[in-house]
């Protein structure tokens, strides 16, 4: 094939077109991997730095729970009569409440040990040298990690002097600083590390990897061929260190290399034409999604919540819809991203509160007891100028706010940057308006943000209820969902709930609400008024 092209008189004549074609194409590709070169190792670095910080976030926490928590036993015991059984009690609650917390002692005088939360010592153990603190420091410190002589397991000491020349202590397993490493599924590479090292002696106190031996790791030159990055936390004494090869960073860089620049070039085009289509149905997806809201193209459909015992319908969840043009009825899932990057979901909210104020003026006429709920992105309430223009509408509908339900996920309310977010949501349950855990479970939302919070209603994730993910395990998880919501006082509604049969269940486990396709689908408001009458008691 190639033979027959290099005598077709075209291209014999278009020789310095072709060659220089080809430079052209050759010199992209050269800047290319030059590129990719710098990019391969800027890429490691940031992200072995966002590991080292994480890290370092996560160590600066346990260290400042650890210390506010033996400040607090010591004044405690300084305060009180030794000896006592509510020393005893008190360090089993905390050590229940924190579980990083693996064991706490309390050192007396003479350096014995007389008391953990298992019990009192009888006789007092008397503690190794290398197992006790620098009594003239006042502060907290770290030791080892060291195999404990009560537990004979190894143990991270974090101690602090009492004033009566003793210690409390407190002990921490150290496979849980590597475990904050693999959740982040850190890669090294087969010689690489990460390490928590001691900053005064340069003692490795734990890490992942290969660690080294030497007890120099912080003042030591690293190789040329190795990529080192520390973050020192002077506050607690601890420096986090990273180290890995450079062959290892650059192994993809290589491989991608080795391929050569044809096909290089040829996934480089398709990747940029891939790109430039998703581009141009990005931004036609966005122009239509404009002309949508000022043409009225939008469009709330509700899904009932009943009571799952009676079947009485006692709510709805609003769904927003769209009818698009050319590609019919379009779930949120289809545009609701998009109006969340471009800040659109601002006006659509606001529109979907109007239309559901709307929808709840008509309904409450012969449904006194009916709410809805409306769900709220995290753009509408991580700013105060976003806030107070749901605020607005619910002030000037006082009397249906109390009949309105905000549904917010959990995994918004643990995110660092939002911070106006609490202050958000308390202003709108002041309107009277009530608060929803939408999806509870799929997250990692705590039940000091539940407590914090005031939530009113806690919605379960559907994977909980139907489908083919529930095991016997996420049917404990059910009961400890359940149990929770039903000792923090809030409404517990179960989503997804698809057969009798997951309904019965939901029964027996004292659930009260519930909504999905066992009852029926979301429907236009008209459909659900309809819905609200046959379901309502004679």
């Amino acid at each position: 094939m190639l033979q027959k092209l290099l005598h077709y008189r075209w291209f014999r004549g278009s020789k310095v077109l072709a060659l220089g074609a080809f430079g052209i194409t050759l010199l992209p590709q050269m800047a290319l991997l030059g590129l990719s070169y710098v990019h391969a190792l800027t890429y490691e670095r940031n992200e072995l730095q966002s590991i080292a910080s994480l890290s370092a976030r996560q160590m600066t926490s346990l260290i400042r729970a650890a210390e506010i928590t033996l400040k607090d036993l010591e004044t405690y015991f300084s305060q009180d009569r030794l000896n006592d059984a509510r020393h005893l009690q008190l360090l089993q609650r905390t050590v229940y409440r924190d579980p990083r917390f693996r064991e706490i002692g309390v050192v007396n005088e003479a350096g014995a040990l007389y008391l953990t939360s298992l019990g009192f010592i009888e006789p007092p153990i008397l503690l190794q040298d290398r197992a006790r603190l620098d009594l003239s420091k006042k502060e907290l410190q770290i030791l080892g990690p060291l195999t404990t002589q009560v537990m004979q397991e190894r143990s991270l000491v974090l101690a602090l002097p009492t004033q009566g020349q003793g210690e409390i202590n407190i002990l921490v397993d150290p496979i849980l600083l590597s475990h904050w490493l693999e959740i982040n599924g850190l890669e090294l590479g087969p010689d690489g590390y990460i390490a928590f090292v001691r900053t005064a002696d340069q003692e490795i106190i734990d890490g992942a990897g290969q660690l080294p031996r030497e007890g120099n790791i912080l003042s030591a030159q690293p190789a040329r061929d190795r990529l080192q990055l520390s973050q020192s936390l002077d506050d607690i004494g601890v420096t986090i260190v990273v180290n890995v090869s450079r062959a290892w960073i650059l192994r993809d860089w290589r491989s991608f290399f080795q391929l050569g620049v044809p096909i290089a070039l040829l996934s480089s085009s398709l990747m940029a034409l891939a790109a430039g289509h998703f581009v141009a149905l990005k931004a036609q997806m966005e122009q239509d999604l404009r002309k949508a809201i000022a043409s009225d193209e939008l469009e709330l459909y509700y899904q009932p919540i009943l009571d799952i015992e009676t079947e009485q319908c006692v709510g709805a969840e609003a769904l927003i819809r769209w009818q698009h043009a050319t590609r019919g009825l379009l779930l949120p899932d289809a545009f609701i991203p998009l109006t969340e990057k471009t800040k659109l979901i601002v006006k659509i909210g606001e529109w979907v509160i109007k239309q559901v104020l709307q929808t709840q003026a008509d309904l409450l006429k012969k449904n006194p007891h009916l709410y809805i709920s409306v769900n709220l992105s995290p753009v509408q309430i991580t700013s105060e100028a976003h806030s107070k223009r749901i605020l607005s509408l619910l002030t000037t509908h006082p009397e249906i706010a109390p009949h309105l339900l905000f549904e917010i996920t959990e995994n918004v309310l643990v995110e660092d940057a939002q911070m106006h977010i609490p202050e958000a949501l308390a202003s709108i349950r002041a309107c009277g308006a009530k608060l929803a855990l939408d999806d509870f479970g799929s997250g990692y939302c705590g039940i000091n943000y539940l407590s914090k919070l005031n939530v009113d209603y806690l919605k379960i994730d559907r994977k909980f209820v139907s489908g083919s993910d529930v095991t016997a395990q996420t049917a404990t998880v059910l009961e400890g969902i359940i149990d929770l919501g039903n000792r923090l006082q809030m409404t517990v509604v179960a989503e997804g709930v698809e057969t009798e049969a997951q309904r019965q269940t939901l029964i027996k486990k004292g659930v009260r609400y519930g909504q999905g396709y066992l009852w029926s689908r979301p429907m236009p408001a008209h459909e659900f008024a309809l819905f609200v009458a046959d379901s309502s008691p004679l």
